[in-house]
């Protein structure tokens, strides 16, 4: 409908909606770009990310907004990327047609040549999303100070909910919390080394109606590491709904995210390109 559309992502609200619509969805490194002009949620984690038509989009846009370039169609070559597989602690909240299209998208890659290993992540690590929490909500509260003051009533429930418990926080527990994922951060970038992630976006398909937009889950665990993400559709649900998976990669590597993303596109005969 449009060529391109701007949001933030400081849970999951780039590549959540990307996945439940089937489209191409990139959130960047956290700070890539000026953020003058855009509310906050929470400072510690919004970015700025968007949704184009097709692949050979990015680069358009991304030269306009960064300071990097991104690969486009005149960059395409054979070489085949190394991914991990990475089910994150998330797993068991995934519905069982997402969890078979990830598996199914890494055999088809590894098919098509590209080195694709197991990338389990330690066990501590599952504690990245209580370290989210605890910012978000901390920072939440603070960046919600005046329309909290000022509009109590005409906030949503979801929203009054997110400023009482961030205002239960401490400065210190948020310290702590912001600490805990910068450490995680430099493990994380360790432990991948040069290879690219391949995930999921979603659990499942969108849920029904519109009381609930979703689960973050398997998008907040990324947007705490700071890295960029490419949502790529894949294929339809049980429902006949989108799924697709996520491309990632260490924080400021867009460009082999989203050459990483082409080749996997390519393989998997996707029609995203044009």
């Amino acid at each position: 409908m449009v060529p391109l559309a701007f949001g933030t992502q400081t849970s999951g609200s780039v590549i959540r909606p990307a996945a439940y619509c089937g489209i191409i969805g990139f959130k960047p490194s956290y700070d890539w770009t000026d953020f003058t002009g855009i509310k906050h949620l929470a400072s510690s984690f919004d970015t700025l990310g968007y949704y184009v038509r097709s692949l050979d989009d990015l680069p358009i846009v991304h030269d306009i907004l960064g300071a990097q370039q991104l690969p486009g169609a005149e960059d395409d070559d054979e070489t085949r990327p190394s991914f991990a597989l990475c089910r994150t602690p998330a797993w068991s909240k995934a519905e069982p047609a997402a969890q078979a299209l990830l598996e199914d998208v890494a055999q088809r890659l590894s098919a098509a040549g590209a080195a694709v290993r197991d990338f389990d992540l330690p066990p501590p690590f599952a504690r990245v999303y209580d370290s989210h929490t605890t910012v978000m909500q901390f920072e939440g509260a603070r960046h919600l100070a005046r329309e909290a003051t000022e509009h109590w009533d005409m906030m949503s429930a979801n929203a009054q909910s997110l400023v009482e418990k961030g205002r239960a926080h401490t400065e210190e527990k948020a310290a702590q919390a912001r600490h805990t994922l910068d450490g995680y951060r430099k493990e994380f970038a360790r432990l991948l080394g040069d290879d690219v992630v391949i995930t999921l976006s979603a659990p499942g398909e969108a849920p029904k109606g519109l009381d609930f937009t979703g689960d973050p889950e398997f998008n907040r665990f990324w947007t705490s590491l700071y890295v960029p993400c490419l949502h790529l559709p894949v294929d339809t649900g049980p429902q006949g709904l989108p799924l697709g998976v996520t491309i990632a990669a260490r924080i400021g590597h867009e460009a082999r995210v989203v050459s990483a993303g082409r080749w996997a596109a390519g393989k998997l005969g996707l029609p995203l390109f044009g």
